[in-house]
């Protein structure tokens, strides 16, 4: 039986959200995920939930490099 692909949240995510002015309330209800889902910063999450919230990342966002922002204000805590 084949393992499904998962992603890793990046460490750190919920304090550049909040930095670049997003809610990660919001882009977690958008994308159908859990609400405490960035609390855990070891949880690795099927890709397609990953996917799912990078696409909320960008509708929220009016930053149409918010990819490359993020990353920007990313600091493991």
């Amino acid at each position: 039986m084949a393992s499904q692909l998962t992603c890793k949240v990046p460490v750190g995510m919920p304090a550049a959200l909040h930095e670049a002015g997003l809610s990660a309330r919001e882009i977690l209800a958008m994308a159908r995920l859990p609400s405490r889902l960035l609390d855990d910063t070891s949880r690795r999450i099927p890709a397609a939930d990953y996917l799912r919230l990078w696409h909320a990342v960008r509708a929220v966002s009016t930053d149409p490099n918010i990819g490359i922002t993020l990353a920007r204000l990313l600091k493991p805590e």
